[in-house]
């Protein structure tokens, strides 16, 4: 499908991030998560994407998170797409929400959030 939210102008970028175990997501002992970024241009199209492993233990949170940190680092305002409950939830409750789980990922995605100076919206 097509993004028509206000990410299309000259000064917004619309980034999409996921995660996924692949073929063994349901058995934590052969699970490898990886985790991807596409950015869109003003018309909807991709124009480059980047992927990854998720460091340390495999969970979908954890390649979420690290999605999510990387399109951090894009300069400008920017507009991140989620399929992520997990993410979009606790983001939406703030920097001083007890996260009980994924505490080191979440301490380096608030730490990359903070250090933006651009705008940035998250769905």
């Amino acid at each position: 499908g097509s993004y028509t939210g206000r990410a299309h102008s000259q000064e917004w970028r619309a980034v999409g991030v996921d995660a996924s175990g692949g073929k063994f997501t349901g058995d934590s002992r052969l699970r490898r998560i990886g985790w991807g970024r596409v950015l869109f241009d003003q018309d909807s199209r991709a124009i480059g994407t980047i992927f990854g492993p998720v460091p340390g233990k495999q969970t979908i949170n954890r390649g979420e998170l690290t999605a999510a940190i990387n399109a951090f680092r894009l300069q400008g305002p920017l507009h991140l797409i989620t399929d992520s409950l997990y993410v979009v939830r606790r983001y939406r409750h703030g920097a001083q929400w007890r996260h009980m789980f994924n505490t080191d990922f979440w301490r380096v995605f608030w730490e990359a959030l903070s250090e933006r100076t651009h705008p940035f919206t998250l769905d």
